[in-house]
């Protein structure tokens, strides 16, 4: 492999082409629009975009989980395997479907506390996934896998008794990236894992995933509309606007050199850390090219809007 070729044009893991999914009713809404993406294998690529973007939507229609009235209307959703071969996962149905989603491609559901079940102790849920996907293992075995999964993203094997709640909001999202990532998946799809946690909860949370990401080599599709959060961990940032992919480059060229004008309203419609319009990354790091969309053309935007 050639060093200068990307990872998701040398190694690719997940290949989108041409997807796009529908709300069918009354009057069809266009949810997602001819998303094409590639993801690389070990990556984090950033999902970018205001709320009803279509991001979350997307993200349902790669795992297959989407519910009527939504229909993915054209495209496919390949993946690569480490293994050698490759899924159209448009093919795939029932416990293929079912065995597929959390052994190769696992999930970090929006709102940790909607996601695990309420009256379910911690081990139970956990132990769930394994009953499920590693039928043979013994009992033992799979309490022993759950602690040492709640430890490796910095929760007591204590806990394991707990219920959700019992535990603070960064400590159920952690159980959820527990969770996620319990078979070895090789792609997890993060829908705004940091959402309603305080700053330096989402700061431990994002080091824990960067840290994971390095031992155990997955890759990660990260959605969230904090655009400055996704420019410290992500490799590459799809910015998404009414459903379409607007702007795709590395988070560095994203950030000095935005192409989109969609881009930079998002850029600069972050508040400043120090004083000058457009440095919000915590590095402190400013660019002049960020202000190119003056406080006039913000307004005019919102008064159209």
């Amino acid at each position: 492999m050639n060093p200068s070729t990307p990872r998701h044009i040398a190694d690719p893991v997940v290949t989108i082409e041409d997807f796009s999914i529908d709300y069918v009713g009354q009057v069809t809404t266009h949810a997602v629009k001819n998303v094409k993406l590639t993801l690389g294998r070990g990556e984090i690529l950033g999902l970018a975009g205001e709320s009803g973007c279509g991001k979350s939507t997307l993200a349902y229609g790669i795992t297959r989980l989407l519910k009527p009235p939504a229909l993915i209307s054209t495209g496919h959703v390949d993946f690569h395997s480490r293994e050698g071969w490759t899924a159209d996962l448009s093919t795939l149905s029932g416990d293929e479907l079912r065995q597929f989603r959390w052994d190769k491609i696992s999930m970090v559901f929006q709102g940790a506390m909607n996601s695990l079940n309420p009256v379910i102790s911690i081990r139970a849920q956990l132990e769930d996934v394994f009953t499920a996907h590693r039928p043979g293992m013994s009992r033992e075995e799979r309490v022993r896998k759950c602690g040492d999964l709640l430890e490796r993203v910095g929760v007591e094997r204590s806990r394991l008794s707990s219920f959700p709640h019992e535990l603070s909001g960064g400590m159920r999202q952690r159980v959820m990236i527990a969770m996620a990532m319990a078979l070895d998946p090789q792609v997890m799809i993060m829908d705004e894992p940091t959402t309603a946690l305080d700053v330096v909860v989402q700061r431990e949370i994002l080091d824990e995933i960067t840290r994971l990401r390095s031992e155990l080599g997955f890759a990660v599709i990260f959605i969230t509309h904090d655009l400055p959060l996704l420019l410290e961990i992500s490799d590459r940032i799809a910015v998404m606007k009414a459903g379409e992919i607007v702007e795709l480059n590395s988070a560095y060229e994203l950030y000095t050199n935005p192409q989109n004008e969609y881009t930079k309203r998002l850029l600069a419609s972050f508040p400043s850390l120090t004083g000058e319009r457009g440095d919000f990354i915590r590095t402190g790091v400013s660019d002049d090219r960020l202000n190119e969309t003056t406080q006039t053309e913000i307004d005019q935007e919102v008064a159209t809007s």
